[in-house]
C-alpha cells in the first residue's frame, strides 16, 4: 500500500482506488498551469533556435537523457526498485557507448576538417563505430560478470528495457540532430508540426468534439482529430514559407576554416528546397513558390495523420502501468515524454524522407565518405569517375 501511494505521487499514477473503475477516473487538469508552462516551453524553443544549431542540437541531447532517466526510473518502479548499484552504473554506460557511437557518426561526416586539426577531438571521434562496438560488447561482458543469484532475472528483464529505450529514444534524436545540421527548418517545422496539430486538436475537441476517436485515448475526438489535420497544413505551409526567407534556418552548420569555428553558415547558397520554382497547377494557371514548401505539405501530413499514432501508444502505455504520466517534471503537462512522444516518430520520418528525396542530402554524405579515403584511394576513384564521365562525353 505504502508504494502503491508513493508511486501515485511520484509518477501522477491514477490507479483504481476503493470503489473505482481505472477507464473512469478523471483528472481535471490546471489550464492555467498548462498554459503558463507551454509558454515558457514555447519561448525556450524559440530561445534555443535564436541561439543556433548546436543550441538545438544540445537541447535534443538533453531531452533524450531526461526522456532515458523518466521511462527507466518507471522500469525500476515495476521491478520494486532492486538494489542494484552495479547495475544501475551499467544502463547509464550502455547510454554513454550508444550516444559516442551515434554522435561519432555525425561529427565525423559533418566536421571532418576540425577532428583532424585537432588532435585530442581525432584521437576520441576517429573510427567511432569500431571503438562504440567494442565499448558496446565490453558493456555486455561486465554485465555477465555482475550477475548474481536472485537478482538474475530482474536484471536481464532491465537490461531489455534498456536496449528498447535506447532503440526508441537514441536513435530518433540522433536523426533529429543530423536533420538539423542540414538546416535548422528541417528540425524546427518537423517539431512544430507536431505541437500545432496538438493545439489544434485540442481546440476543435473543446469546441466541437462528441465522436470518440480511439479507446486507448477516450478524450481524442473526430472532430478535434480533422480539425488538427486541417489546421496543421495551413500553419505548417505559412511557417514554413516564413523560415524560408532566412538564412539563419536554411543554411547548414559547417566550420569555417578562417574563424575557427563551428556554426551556421549564413553566406551558403541556398539549395534546390530553397530556391522558388514556378509550378503549372492546371493548364492556365501556375504558382511560384520553394519546393520546401511542398516539404512542408508533406510533414504535415505525417505529423497529422501518423505522429499521433506514437501519444496513442504511449497512452495505451500509461493506461497499462495505471498512470496518468510518466512524471510531473513539466507542471500541468506530465512528463518529457508525455510532450515529446510524437516528437520520436517525426524525427525518424524526416531522416528518411530527407535521405530519400533530397539529393543534395545524398551528394554531402558521398563527398564525406570520398574525404575519409586516404591519399592513393581519393586518386583512384578520381580516375574512375573521369573515365566514367568521358565515356558519357560530359567531359
Amino acid at each position: 500500500m505504502i508504494r502503491k501511494m508513493s508511486q501515485r505521487k511520484k509518477y501522477g499514477h491514477i490507479g483504481p482506488r476503493k470503489g473505482e473503475n481505472a477507464d473512469s477516473t478523471k483528472v481535471i487538469p490546471n489550464w492555467k498551469q498548462r498554459v503558463k508552462a507551454g509558454l515558457l516551453l514555447a519561448s525556450s524553443f524559440l530561445f534555443v533556435i535564436y541561439q543556433g544549431s548546436l543550441a538545438l542540437s544540445a537541447t535534443i541531447l538533453l531531452v533524450q537523457f531526461m526522456c532515458y532517466k523518466e521511462i527507466l526510473t518507471i522500469g525500476y518502479t515495476i521491478n520494486n526498485n532492486p538494489r542494484l548499484p552495479k547495475f544501475r552504473m551499467t544502463v547509464w554506460y550502455f547510454f554513454i557507448v550508444w550516444n559516442y557511437t551515434l554522435i561519432g557518426e555525425s561529427l565525423g561526416e559533418q566536421f571532418r576538417t576540425v577532428l583532424h586539426k585537432n588532435l585530442l577531438l581525432s584521437v576520441i571521434f576517429d573510427h567511432s563505430r569500431f571503438k562504440g562496438f567494442c565499448l558496446y560488447f565490453a558493456g555486455i561482458v561486465l554485465f555477465v560478470l555482475s550477475l548474481a543469484g536472485k537478482y538474475d532475472i530482474k536484471r536481464f528483464r532491465l537490461l531489455a528495457i534498456v536496449h528498447v529505450i535506447l532503440v526508441v529514444i537514441t536513435l530518433p534524436t540522433y536523426l533529429l540532430m543530423k536533420c538539423s545540421l542540414e538546416g535548422m527548418v528541417w528540425a524546427v517545422v518537423p517539431l512544430s508540426s507536431v505541437c500545432l496539430n496538438d493545439i489544434f486538436a485540442y481546440v476543435f475537441g473543446k469546441l466541437m468534439g462528441k465522436t470518440p476517436l480511439i479507446l486507448v485515448s477516450p478524450n481524442k475526438t473526430w472532430e478535434g482529430f480533422i480539425g488538427g489535420v486541417v489546421g496543421t497544413i495551413f500553419s505548417t505551409i505559412a511557417l514554413s514559407s516564413v523560415l524560408c526567407n532566412f538564412k539563419h534556418f536554411i543554411c547548414p552548420t559547417e566550420y569555417n576554416e578562417i574563424s575557427e569555428v563551428i556554426g551556421i553558415n549564413t553566406n551558403c547558397t541556398p539549395s534546390f528546397p530553397f530556391e522558388p520554382n514556378e509550378y503549372n497547377l492546371v493548364p492556365g494557371l501556375s504558382l511560384k513558390f520553394m519546393p520546401f514548401v511542398l516539404d512542408s505539405f508533406y510533414i504535415a501530413l505525417f505529423a497529422s495523420f501518423i505522429a499521433p499514432f506514437a501519444g496513442f501508444f504511449a497512452s495505451g502505455f500509461k493506461r497499462a502501468f495505471n498512470m496518468k504520466d510518466f512524471s510531473n517534471t513539466i507542471p500541468g503537462h506530465g512528463g518529457i515524454i508525455d510532450r515529446f512522444d510524437c516528437q520520436f516518430l517525426m524525427a525518424i520520418f524526416i531522416y528518411v524522407y530527407m535521405s530519400t528525396f533530397l539529393k543534395t542530402s545524398k551528394f554531402k554524405k558521398l563527398y564525406g565518405r570520398v574525404m575519409n579515403l586516404n591519399d592513393r584511394d581519393q586518386l583512384v576513384f578520381y580516375d574512375l569517375l573521369k573515365s566514367f564521365l568521358e565515356e558519357k562525353h560530359l567531359l
